[in-house]
């Protein structure tokens, strides 16, 4: 029986990666089936819900249920991260990508998305507005200083 799932989810996962979403969906509702709770095949579900047929909200519900059950999976955040950007929750997304990089500093997707999200840091002077020209001034001055210094 664990041999079949194993099988079916390393399917949906190839089916996934050629964004056969259809395929993948039978592949993860037959494990599904055989075990409810399976934290990788719910993880998976929920992905490809939000991804191949939109429905992110249940998507997120699925990928929450696994982090219940298995919460050190990076990966997990990056798509919940991928799911918030689509529904425009940036904040949201920041945070998923945040602890995912907490369970692996060095996870690829997550520094990845962190990249591409665009990473900004605290205000030098968090008790002022991000857009006081104080914290904007100093803000420039950081980044230089920071620049020369990986030079």
């Amino acid at each position: 029986m664990a041999g079949a799932m194993a099988q079916r989810i390393a399917e949906a996962q190839v089916a996934i990666q050629q964004k056969a979403f259809y395929t993948a969906r039978d592949y993860l509702q037959e494990v599904l089936e055989e075990d409810p709770d399976h934290p990788q095949a719910l993880a998976l579900y929920g992905y490809v819900l939000a991804l191949g047929f939109r429905e992110y909200e249940r998507g997120l519900d699925c990928i929450r249920q696994a982090i219940e059950r298995e919460m050190y999976r990076p990966e997990w955040y990056v798509w919940m991260a991928e799911i918030y950007l689509r529904l425009g929750d940036r904040k949201s997304a920041v945070e998923a990508v945040e602890t995912a990089l907490r369970w692996d500093p060095h996870h690829r997707g997550a520094l990845a998305l962190r990249s591409k999200m665009g990473f900004r840091r605290r205000p030098v002077l968090p008790f002022l507005p991000r857009s006081h020209p104080l914290n904007v001034w100093l803000g420039k001055l950081r980044h230089r200083l920071l620049e020369r210094n990986r030079r």
